[in-house]
């Protein structure tokens, strides 16, 4: 009876083997890097600023924080917006964001609403109440973006309750995709800079998206 060679005892089956072993845990690693990749958010688009400016009280944008990379199109919208010179007020980013004639005592007497209310579970509350008032309409998408920024600093700031921090992160979700799909690019550019920020309150580590299941 003749013997039987293994196979992995043939020079050339190992050689095979193993370069074939190689590419294809190369290519595993190579798909894993990728989706790792897709997994991180994209940098915010004006760093955070804009979001900061129009929504949280933060100084002015200027002109020469706008990144290079921005497309041309979004980089004259942002300065259009700069250009109207909206201070720390809300109701002059209102204005500032927003070129409606007319538009002014609306954005007032939102401001002073948004004013009163302390804190950002009062702030969403008023938010949500000026969105139902058909007054309010013309800011209706600056209203969209404040009460999703207001739904992401709760998140980032409420006690560790999974189900709590679940249903926050839905509602912002769907505020935050009524700015994006806003006909504005200074708003669908504001909708990225929020939700890339990487907070909205110093130290926090919540981000909405690792609360929403399919994401």
């Amino acid at each position: 009876m003749k013997a039987i060679i293994p196979l992995s005892a043939l020079p050339r089956y190992n050689h095979y083997m193993t370069r074939a072993t190689g590419t294809a845990l190369a290519f595993v690693m190579s798909g894993l890097t990728g989706l790792a990749a897709l997994a991180q958010p994209a940098p915010a688009p004006v760093g955070g600023r804009l979001a900061g400016a129009m929504l949280l009280g933060e100084r002015p944008l200027a002109a020469n924080e706008i990144p290079a990379d921005l497309s041309s199109s979004d980089r004259l919208r942002v300065l259009a917006y700069i250009d109207r010179k909206p201070t720390q007020a809300i109701d002059r980013q209102i204005v500032a964001a927003i070129e409606t004639d007319g538009l002014e005592p609306v954005a007032t007497a939102i401001a002073g609403r948004l004013a009163a209310a302390q804190g950002p579970d009062a702030q969403a509350l008023e938010a949500e109440a000026l969105l139902r008032d058909r007054a309010n309409a013309g800011a209706a998408t600056f209203l969209y973006a404040y009460l999703a920024s207001r739904y992401r600093l709760q998140l980032e700031q409420a006690p560790d309750d999974r189900p709590a921090l679940e249903r926050l992160a839905k509602k912002y979700r769907t505020l935050l995709e009524r700015v994006r799909n806003s006909e504005d690019a200074l708003f669908r550019v504001l909708a990225d800079d929020l939700d890339n920020r990487e907070a909205l309150t110093a130290g926090a580590t919540r981000h909405p998206r690792a609360y929403l299941p399919e994401t």
